[in-house]
């Protein structure tokens, strides 16, 4: 083994052992979550989403930005005048809608874990947020998870925790 991936061992180790476990039970991994809108039925609904997706998708959050969206024509004339979002999709959806591009839904917002993320350490899982920000909204932030019952991970935390690589660098001198 190369002394470089022993520093690297020992470097892990010094952070694997002074981590908190975020009062989760070992072994902990780190994973990226954040909340995201989810689409469900209006019973559950926390909010609305107002749609115009034709291969680009918009999502509406106030009346004006639909007023500019449409700008000018027949769906802007039927709508100008409307005090509201849901008011203007009514006749929007209604009126206008006979390719489907206008859409209105009941979402809620969930936490979701995001694909593709398990880090080892606390410090290496914010790292990768503050590099990777930009593939992540507002509310990205790291959560512990427990890979409990799984004793091939339990083994091998627990050699990254208790083993004196020290001695593979005697070994590789």
């Amino acid at each position: 083994m190369k002394k470089e991936d022993i520093t690297f061992l020992n470097e892990l180790q010094q952070e694997l052992n002074t981590q908190s476990n975020c009062g989760n039970a070992s072994p902990v991994f780190w994973v990226i979550r954040q909340c995201e809108k989810q689409i469900t039925d209006s019973d559950f609904g926390e909010e609305t989403l107002y749609i115009h997706s034709d291969g680009d998708y918009l999502e509406f959050e106030k009346l004006d930005e639909l007023l500019e969206f449409l700008s000018e024509g027949s769906e802007f004339d039927a709508v100008k005048d409307c005090e509201t979002l849901d008011d203007a999709f009514d006749i929007l959806l209604n009126d206008f809608n006979e390719d489907g591009y206008f859409a209105r839904f009941s979402a809620t917002e969930v936490a979701v874990v995001k694909q593709d993320t398990f880090f080892i350490t606390h410090k290496e899982a914010l790292e990768h947020i503050k590099k990777n920000r930009r593939h992540y909204n507002s509310t990205v932030h790291t959560y512990a998870m427990t890979a409990w019952r799984s004793p091939e991970v339990e083994k091998l935390w627990e050699i990254l925790r208790e083993a004196d690589f020290n001695k593979l660098l005697e070994v590789a001198e």
